[in-house]
């Protein structure tokens, strides 16, 4: 274990726990016995002026490639009001090597609190919320704090975005007591603010250091009875080097998960049996991917797993970015995986032409059976003019065949016309040649100095005589 000192003489331990589990493999689960398995310090290890706690601290080399905010149990959980483990989730959506909790929620209904966006797609069920927040931006930036509104809303401009609750650290000073004031207090529910920032207890912070490198510090606690207060907290971070941090959610919802295993003692009993702790299912997952499954490029209409983009229903291509079906099928289709399904009277590509005539159906594909026209609905194939449906089919072909007649007809009609436009333009343009050629000449056999009928005289003074 390696010790970190700060300001106030507070040290903290770096550590790596042991997953156990027993006959419940859904539940992660450490022995809460802490003489046996996790010996916090007693009186022994402590004097007036140290206090001793353990946690995580984890670097980040290149957060915009390799940071995702999951929801819980996948896409889909905010919108369900899911909640799920950190383990459950990482380990759902694949790849993450590191992950932790997130953003809060409300642990009567399991509703995710503040705007979440995940692989730059909004998450449906979420809606903003005023408090500090955390998001990479389409330009590879990472911001920290409070962001309005309609920045949150604009569409493609962040990749990843939670909120969390208190603004630790900006621009490496301490900012608990100015975001006390614009914090919207209810999205936690410790208690009151103060409460909430003076509780010792587990904490979850992300934040960033001066070569853009990202922080994820996890510390261990128990609400009220250890861990770090936001203010010890904050102190500690400035002192080594962060400079803009915010808090996620934290207490028993505080976990660490590396590949795939537990590594954090939670503080929640189980359900099961009181004398084990379980990871408590929370919300929003801050997720670190191996850089060998992280998509490239990223997914711009879809979500990456195990390296390879899954698109939504409306896209293809390698980063989800090819409309299967350009326009929308012009709205008389369905998209589909093989392209547009054209409605009922329409045909083509992205479903924009009408059926011909004598055609009806899904695609067209259908051929009228009316007696004594040509066309039919184009829909449902109902004869206009006669119910008898009975008809052969060679009438219709032949209709057919004369309507594409007329087509051709219309074709070579316009055809004739463009020409014909060609040709008057051609000669307009010949005709405009010529008459500047003589213009041109005409001007030439005006005035020369040989010639007698003129008289030159300098420039102000001239005057015409006449012969």
């Amino acid at each position: 274990m390696t010790r970190l000192n700060f300001p106030v003489r507070l040290s903290l331990f770096l550590y790596l726990s042991i997953c156990i589990r027993d006959s419940y493999p859904s539940v992660s689960r450490v022995y809460t016995d802490d003489d046996l398995l996790m010996p916090y310090p007693d009186e022994d290890y402590s004097d007036n002026h140290v206090k001793w706690v353990y946690g995580l601290w984890t670097v980040v080399d290149d957060p915009v490639q390799l940071v995702t905010v999951l929801e819980p149990g996948g896409p889909g959980g905010c919108a369900v009001q899911r909640r799920e483990t950190v383990t459950s989730t990482a380990t759902s959506c694949g790849g993450c090597l590191f992950a932790v909790n997130a953003g809060f929620f409300r642990p009567a209904t399991g509703a995710c609190i503040g705007a979440i966006i995940s692989n730059t797609q909004q998450v449906p069920g979420t809606q903003f919320s005023h408090n500090a927040a955390f998001g990479i931006r389409h330009d590879g930036s990472l911001v920290f704090g409070y962001v309005p509104p309609e920045s949150v809303e604009q569409h493609g401009y962040w990749r990843e975005f939670v909120a969390g609750v208190g603004w630790l650290v900006r621009n490496g000073k301490i900012y608990i007591n100015e975001s006390k004031e614009q914090e919207c207090s209810d999205t936690q529910e410790t208690g009151t603010i103060d409460r909430f920032i003076n509780a010792p207890s587990a904490r979850t912070v992300v934040g960033h250091d001066s070569y853009g490198r990202l922080i994820i510090v996890h510390i261990e606690g128990h609400t009220g009875y250890r861990g770090m207060n936001l203010w010890e907290l904050a102190e500690f971070l400035v002192r080594r080097g962060v400079i803009n941090a915010i808090n996620l959610d934290g207490g028993g919802s505080a976990t660490v998960v590396v590949n795939g295993t537990l590594v954090s003692y939670p503080s929640d009993t189980c359900p099961y049996e009181y004398m084990w702790r379980c990871e408590r299912p929370v919300s929003s997952v801050l997720c670190v991917r191996a850089p060998e499954l992280v998509c490239q490029p990223p997914c711009l209409h879809g979500h990456c797993v195990d390296g390879v983009c899954r698109c939504d229903g409306d896209w293809a291509g390698v980063d989800c970015n090819t409309p299967l079906c350009p326009a929308h099928c012009s709205g008389h289709g369905v998209c589909t995986a093989a392209g547009c399904e054209c409605d009922p009277g329409w045909m083509g590509i992205i479903c924009s032409q009408a059926c011909y005539p004598g055609r009806y159906g899904r695609s067209c594909v259908n051929v009228c059976n009316c007696s004594q026209s040509c066309s039919c609905d184009r829909m449902t194939g109902s004869c206009s003019s006669s119910t008898d449906r009975n008809v052969p089919q060679e009438p219709m072909l032949n209709c057919f065949t004369s309507w594409l007649a007329e087509e051709q007809q219309k074709r070579i009609a316009t055809e004739q016309f463009a020409w014909s436009m060609i040709f008057a333009t051609a000669f307009l343009s010949v005709f405009l040649l010529l008459s500047i050629m003589g213009n041109v000449m005409a001007a030439r056999r005006g005035c020369r100095p040989d010639d007698r009928t003129c008289h030159y005289q300098p420039l102000g003074k001239a005057k015409i005589t006449p012969n």
